[in-house]
């Protein structure tokens, strides 16, 4: 290895060449999904929440948005997803539905609860909506669409990253050897029973079969902890977000809590762009 090719190195890694579609690619999927979730979530993410602990860019509101105004948030994120998903306006859509999933989600996260599955869309919207924004004019830049890729693949292994020491800070090796993730699954059908909804069926199977315990657990913690592995190179990518994939799939079975952005590949795709589209000729030749 030259010096020339060592000291470019670094500079490679944080932002590779991609192809010029990745981007696009990316950017379709994550209009979709956040479309469609905006549109499900809506009676939440424009309810008043019952109590107001702001968080986050709110933190300086002393009282919470009034309902029009966050119907006005809502319609432009609406809108800035319909049109990543059609690919046209990329700039301003961006920027209004990052805008937009910023306030709904941080105001959600205001009444009380801080939920995991709006963190990660709002971090991947924040990238892509940078990655487009600073592209310049008629023109995809091969090395800044790499950058907003690597920049959301950080932020994807990261997350998991943090979710598995939480785990293990709160319950030590606990969480794996007493059962936690057994009365996790137990407590959601339970619930689910008490207020009148229809637990899964597969909740009380696994759960007698006693692979819900430490098999799962373990598994969860690997996956988690192991997500830097995603990092490595494509296959390595393509294999842990396979076995990413299959652990929410199981958490939606078992307790019915959807992770949509995962589920529907968006958290995963800039693991595989990265890699998939960075040797291809258009991105050698931006190199």
């Amino acid at each position: 290895m030259t010096a020339a090719t060592a000291s470019r190195m670094p500079i490679d890694w944080f932002s590779p060449t991609v192809d010029s579609g990745a981007m696009l690619r990316w950017s379709r999927l994550a209009g979709a999904v956040m479309l469609g979730y905006l549109i499900v979530r809506a009676p939440a993410l424009l309810a008043a929440p019952t109590t107001w602990e702001p968080v986050g860019a709110l933190r300086p509101l002393g009282s919470p948005l009034p309902r029009p105004i966050l119907a006005i948030v809502w319609a432009a994120g609406l809108l800035g997803s319909a049109s990543l998903l059609v690919g046209r306006f990329l700039r301003p859509a961006s920027l209004a539905l990052c805008t937009a999933a910023l306030i709904l989600f941080t105001h959600r996260s205001s009444g009380g609860q801080i939920l995991w599955f709006d963190v990660l869309p709002t971090l991947h919207i924040l990238a892509l909506a940078a990655g487009l924004l600073l592209q310049p004019p008629n023109r995809v830049d091969a090395r800044l669409a790499g950058w907003a890729l690597r920049l959301a693949s950080l932020m994807t292994v990261a997350t998991y990253v943090v979710a598995g020491v939480a785990k293990l800070r709160i319950g030590g090796l606990g969480w794996i050897a007493d059962g936690v993730l057994e009365r996790h699954i137990t407590y959601s059908a339970m619930r689910l029973d008490v207020l009148g909804g229809t637990a899964s069926p597969l909740a009380a199977p696994l759960v007698d079969l006693g692979i819900a315990s430490a098999p799962l657990a373990v598994a969860v913690i690997l996956i988690e902890l192991g997500a830097p592995v995603a990092l490595v190179n494509r296959r390595w990518a393509m294999a842990w977000a396979a076995a990413a994939w299959l652990m929410h799939a199981v958490i939606a079975a078992t307790m019915f809590v959807v992770f949509h952005w995962p589920l529907f590949g968006v958290a995963f795709l800039p693991l595989i762009l990265v890699f998939a589209d960075q040797d291809s000729p258009e991105a050698r030749r931006s190199a």
